[in-house]
This record gives structure tokens, sequence and C-alpha cells, in this order.
């Protein structure tokens, strides 16, 4: 039980950003962003934190919170590349997708077995009719 963790250790901010994540996989997200908010007051640099709590606004649909709130854990964590990655899908779903496609290139070039990224580089390439450019991608 996160709680029991948190009151034996109440320093420790693991349990915590946990139990946020816990919070989060039950939908419910307004819970997890104050667990990753408290996390966040103790400790503004952690990545972790902003990255997930990138995830619980994305989850609410919040896109343009969630491509900032990505953008402060890339900021902090300039080779985590799932924030890297979770920015790119938030400026995708905010409507900026030839910023969306950029970091997706960007991702690819550095990690080129990064399906994940192929998969979305390619959706983004076809929601915007460049359907010749977007086969190339595939085929890669």
């Amino acid at each position: 039980d996160y709680d029991v963790s948190i009151k034996m250790c109440p320093w420790a901010v693991d349990p915590v950003l946990n139990r946020g994540v816990a919070l989060e996989a039950t939908g419910r997200y307004e819970e997890a962003i104050a667990a990753y908010e408290a996390v966040l007051k103790v400790q503004p640099n952690d990545p972790a934190a902003w990255n997930n709590l990138g995830n619980a606004n994305m989850a609410l649909a919040r896109y343009a919170d969630a491509v900032e709130i990505y953008g402060k854990a890339v900021q902090l964590a300039p080779e985590f590349s799932f924030a890297q990655a979770n920015q790119a899908i938030a400026l995708y779903a905010s409507g900026n997708k030839n910023g969306a496609s950029r970091k997706f290139r960007t991702l690819l070039r550095r990690y080129p077995d990064f399906d994940d990224m192929r998969a979305a580089l390619v959706a983004s390439l076809y929601s915007q009719g460049l359907l010749d450019n977007a086969e190339t991608v595939l085929q890669k």
C-alpha cells in the first residue's frame, strides 16, 4: 500500500510517484496529477515526474499543457527518449503536425529502430496528405 510506504518514509518521493502511476493506470488522472505535483514540489528537477505529469494531462486531452510539461522533462534529461516521444505525440494531438513530424524524424535519426515513432511519423504524414512521403518512411 502506497499510503503505508509514504507514512514510513515521508521524505521519499518514489512511493508518491508510484502512487501516481497506479492512480493513472486506474483512470484517476486528477489524483495522479496531484501526486506528480507533490513530487515536483520536493524534487522539481525530476524528469520522470514531469513525464508522468504529461501523461496524465494527455489522458485528459490537455494537449498544449502536455507539450509544455514534456518539454520540461526533455530539458532536464535530453536523452530521455520517451519524454521526447511523448512530447512529439502531444504536438501531433494538439494539431501541430509539422512540429510533431520534425520531432518524429529527429527521434528516428537518433533511434532508427524506434518503431512507434516510425508509425507516428507515417500517420502524421498521411494525415497531412503526404502519401508518398508516408510510404517512403514506412518502407524503411
